[in-house]
């Protein structure tokens, strides 16, 4: 209903002032500016069969396979620059498979592919000053975010190593991803960045992560555990509603999270046990921590230390150094003994 408002205003503006035209050139829908000679991508609205809103045609009217959109059009014998893609723009194309941006497109609005769940890939012309993709993923340059994820990219994603943030919704109903590894550059994800990922099992929060907004992980029924980042302060409403297989959280935070209890977003409310991570002092003062990842063990606040990883036979795995504020080793499932420095920790990988 908000879009057919939206659409309705626009019609009234056209008509009003004369500045804007809805057009379908080349099979993509636009709204042209007169004044600015630019062309924003929209979805299909009032068209020459007189109806009204991308929610009232079937999927094989809308965009379908791989949809390109150029850089410029031309209508009436004028040039437009395409500029922009506006809100909605390919909503409700489940037939469409990939989207293709050319380096004219500096603004993107808010749910562009709603609905699209077979769209595998985003690929940006290299030329863009705003938008890239990495993996069929579209980013943003400033800030620095991930942007959209396709709805039907499955199997592990590896997020773009650099980036500061992950925008709102980001991967939201990115139904056949089953783990995603963010790198340790990531400060903030927002509100719903994760919600419906129904076969998410596999995540690791990246360490200086201070909130867990709205509805980050909400619905994502097949995760079954989680750590929670020792800087995390905040746990929004929802943030864990419907993981109804998380059955183990490590709790690295300051947080009194609780097995069996709906506060800070659910996080613990279907687990069997919250585990805490192994605080002791250092020459810094600050806390070392060690625990296990999802895919082996993460030493933080160790920097010079040594050390030492022993397989259950007593078998040296790794000897080493931490450098930096993290470390992060890589381990088959399995029980291991830990050592950093002096302190001693039993780590079970697996089930």
């Amino acid at each position: 209903m908000r879009t057919l408002f939206m659409l309705l205003a626009m019609s009234l503006q056209f008509t009003a002032f004369g500045a804007l035209l809805y057009q379908n050139i080349g099979g993509v829908y636009y709204l042209l500016d007169e004044d600015s000679r630019t062309a924003a991508v929209t979805c299909r609205g009032y068209d020459i069969d007189g109806e009204d809103g991308w929610m009232y045609f079937k999927a094989s009217q809308l965009y379908q396979g791989d949809v390109v959109i150029p850089s410029s059009v031309s209508y009436g014998g004028v040039d437009y620059a395409v500029t922009s893609i506006g809100n909605y723009a390919f909503a409700g194309s489940s037939y469409m498979t990939s989207l293709r941006i050319p380096s004219s497109v500096v603004s993107i609005g808010y749910s562009i592919a709603s609905l699209c769940n077979s769209l595998e890939s985003y690929s940006v012309d290299a030329e863009n000053p705003s938008f890239f993709s990495y993996d069929g993923v579209l980013y943003s340059r400033s800030p620095l975010a991930l942007f959209l994820s396709p709805r039907a990219k499955s199997g592990t994603v590896t997020v773009y190593d650099g980036i500061t943030e992950l925008r709102s919704s980001a991967f939201q109903y990115c139904s056949y991803i089953s783990s995603v590894k963010i790198p340790s550059s990531v400060k903030s994800i927002k509100d719903g960045a994760f919600a419906n990922c129904t076969s998410l099992a596999r995540i690791e929060l990246p360490a200086d992560l201070r909130r867990i907004e709205v509805s980050t992980f909400y619905l994502c029924k097949s995760l079954s555990e989680i750590t929670i980042p020792s800087y995390v302060k905040t746990i929004d409403d929802h943030a864990f509603y419907g993981c109804a297989s998380l059955a183990t959280v490590r709790n690295c935070s300051s947080l009194p999270i609780v097995a069996g209890e709906s506060s800070y977003g659910g996080v613990a409310l279907y687990a069997s046990e919250v585990l805490p991570c192994v605080p002791t002092s250092v020459a810094d003062g600050s806390a070392l921590r060690v625990y296990s990842s999802a895919s082996g063990v993460v030493v933080e606040n160790g920097e010079g230390l040594r050390v030492r990883v022993f397989g259950y036979n007593g078998a040296l795995v790794y000897s080493g150094m931490v450098v930096g504020r993290r470390l992060e080793l890589p381990l088959a499932s399995g029980v291991y003994l830990v050592r950093v420095g002096d302190v001693s920790v039993k780590i079970v990988l697996g089930n």
